[in-house]
C-alpha cells in the first residue's frame, strides 16, 4: 500500500470502508474499497471472489465508460503495517468518481440542478445497465450509493459483489 497515499475515507458499509487516494508514481487520484475480512467465511470470500472477477472482465472490455475499472489489488495479511486496520484484508483499487446518486440528492444537490440534468443522468444510468447486461452480468445491488456521477453527468457503476 505504500504505492499510494490515503487522502480520506469517503464512504463506509458493511464490508469496511472506501478511501479516496492518490497513486504516489502517477499522481492519479483513485479509489480503495479495504474489506476487511478475515477470509473464514465462504459466503465473504465467495462475494469478494465474484467482485473481482467481475470487475476484471469489465475492465478489460473495450470502450468500457459504464462501470468502476480496476487498477490494482493488494492483498494484505501482515498486521505489523501501518494501514486503515489491523488484520486481514483487500484493498480493491478503483476509478474514483465524487459523487454518488445518494450523495447529490440529499447533501450536495447544486442549485443549477435541473430536469434535463435529471434526464441525461436518468438516460447515462439506463445505457449503464444496458452496458452490464449485454456483458450478460447483473448487478443485483443498484441503488443510490451505487451509482456513480460526476460533474459531466456521466454515470458509473460501482460494487459488483452481489451481481451473477
Amino acid at each position: 500500500m505504500q504505492k499510494y497515499k490515503l487522502l480520506e475515507v469517503t464512504g463506509q458499509g458493511s464490508f469496511g470502508q472506501v478511501m479516496r487516494a492518490r497513486n504516489r508514481l502517477t499522481n492519479e487520484v483513485v479509489a480503495i474499497k479495504y474489506i476487511k475480512t478475515g477470509f473464514n467465511h465462504l459466503i465473504e470470500c465467495r462475494n469478494v471472489l465474484r467482485e473481482l472477477s467481475i470487475l476484471r472482465q469489465v475492465t478489460g472490455m473495450k470502450h468500457n465508460i459504464f462501470t468502476t475499472r480496476l487498477r490494482d489489488v493488494v492483498v494484505h495479511t501482515d498486521s505489523n503495517q501501518a494501514t486503515v486496520s489491523k488484520g486481514k484484508g483487500i484493498f480493491i483499487v478503483m476509478d474514483f468518481v465524487s459523487n454518488d446518486m445518494k450523495k447529490l440528492l440529499s447533501v450536495n444537490m447544486p442549485t443549477n440542478f435541473t430536469q434535463d440534468h435529471s434526464k441525461i443522468i436518468l438516460y447515462n444510468m439506463l445505457c449503464a445497465l444496458n452496458f452490464v447486461h449485454t456483458a450478460n452480468i447483473m448487478h443485483r445491488d443498484i441503488k443510490p450509493g451505487n451509482i456513480l456521477i460526476d460533474s459531466s453527468c456521466s454515470v458509473k457503476l460501482c460494487d459488483f459483489g452481489l451481481a451473477r
